[in-house]
């Protein structure tokens, strides 16, 4: 059996079977019921209510009217289109959101030909309107995705390498696909150490017990070898090598909103999921063939669960040590176990890629086993 997340973390999970999973409240309807974090900032595009003659007296679908909104974001974009031609304004659609979105939080990925892995691929409209001849539109975008490791973010934006690749493409186009994909978890898993290593700074600062901030250390080197066995796998698909450039050293900051943020979305849920999937994963008879696939997963079945562990414990230590974080920690937990809606994508899972209603049914079942152990452990 692989290693499994274990869970004597009595505070935390009190709070999270405490806090339960809350249902949105979007006046968009329910078929869009992806989560939402709260709004650390808006930028972008303009607000409708600054726009000519619309011919209506007053916008309602405003930042400022959903600011206090649970499910609104840091990448909320507010959007404008003419109304059809039958006068209506139709509920917004994917292909709506994504042009109102219309840059992911990573651009490009640089990589050639490949969208944005993953980030832009569910939204939330938090409402609309009619505005004289424009339908208008305020949408969010997900913080976290579906992404491997606990990548370093800055404003919730992951701060990823620049990957170079030498070699021509070519061969099964499946495999070139899945190939991009393998490394563009090299990029996640990799900024995931210069994340490890911030927090191992944060926390020392907060005067965190020094067995706490090592084991971060700790977890920084595994993740590291987690994007080298990424980059690996992606060889052994396609034949292209590829490296990943260094992030840009920064003097971490301790903003402990946004830490508690990222700890709860990218290590207290991400990482218990990026294990549940790496468990899939090396279920799938192709991916036990095939030596770099099965390296890769094995390393993050058998690591990451810990690295949730510590994700938690870090939780844990923060709240008896800031008891003012409380709230915070309830709210982005009730925000991290909501359900989402799966969205297709490309997929190649005999090669260890789950689909997007695969990885929808596994991230479900890792939420459900956590509520079970609070459950188990809440205090009378």
């Amino acid at each position: 059996m692989h290693a499994r997340v274990r869970l004597g973390l009595t505070g935390a999970l009190a709070l999270l079977a405490a806090c339960g999973p809350s249902k949105p409240t979007s006046e968009a309807g329910d078929e869009e019921n992806d989560p939402a974090d709260h709004a650390d900032e808006t930028e972008g595009d303009d607000d409708p209510t600054t726009d000519g003659d619309t011919g209506s007296p007053e916008a309602m679908c405003t930042y400022e009217n959903y600011a206090d909104d649970p499910q609104q974001l840091q990448f909320t974009r507010i959007g404008c289109f003419p109304v059809e031609p039958d006068g209506s304004c139709p509920i917004c659609d994917l292909a709506c959101m994504e042009s109102i979105v219309s840059s992911c939080p990573i651009d490009g990925c640089g990589l050639p030909d490949l969208p944005c892995f993953d980030e832009c691929s569910s939204h939330l409209v938090l409402c609309s309107e009619q505005l004289g001849d424009q339908c208008c539109y305020l949408v969010t975008a997900e913080y976290g995705g579906g992404v491997p490791g606990r990548p370093l973010r800055e404003r919730g934006i992951p701060q990823l390498p620049t990957l170079t690749i030498t070699g021509p493409a070519g061969g099964d186009p499946d495999r070139q696909r899945a190939a991009d994909q393998y490394r563009e978890f090299a990029r996640y898993e990799r900024a995931s150490v210069d994340a490890f290593l911030c927090a191992a700074v944060l926390l020392e600062q907060l005067g965190a017990p020094s067995e706490l901030i090592e084991r971060h250390r700790d977890a920084a080197r595994e993740e590291a070898g987690h994007a080298r066995l990424a980059l690996a796998a992606a060889q052994a698909l396609d034949g292209r090598v590829a490296t990943l450039a260094e992030l840009p050293e920064t003097e971490p900051e301790l903003e402990l909103d946004d830490f508690v943020r990222d700890l709860i979305h990218d290590g207290c849920i991400g990482e218990l999921i990026a294990a549940r999937e790496a468990e899939w994963a090396l279920a799938q008879a192709c991916v036990r063939q095939h030596q770099a696939l099965r390296s890769y997963w094995t390393a993050v079945v058998d690591e990451e669960a810990g690295h949730a562990e510590l994700a938690w414990r870090a939780l844990e230590w923060l709240m008896a040590a800031r008891p003012e974080l409380v709230d915070r920690v309830v709210h982005e937990l009730r925000v991290a176990i909501r359900p989402r809606r799966p969205i297709d994508d490309a997929h190649h899972e005999a090669l260890g890629l789950p689909a997007a209603q695969t990885r929808a049914t596994l991230r479900q079942r890792a939420i459900d086993e956590l509520l079970a152990h609070a459950r188990l452990r809440r205090t009378p």
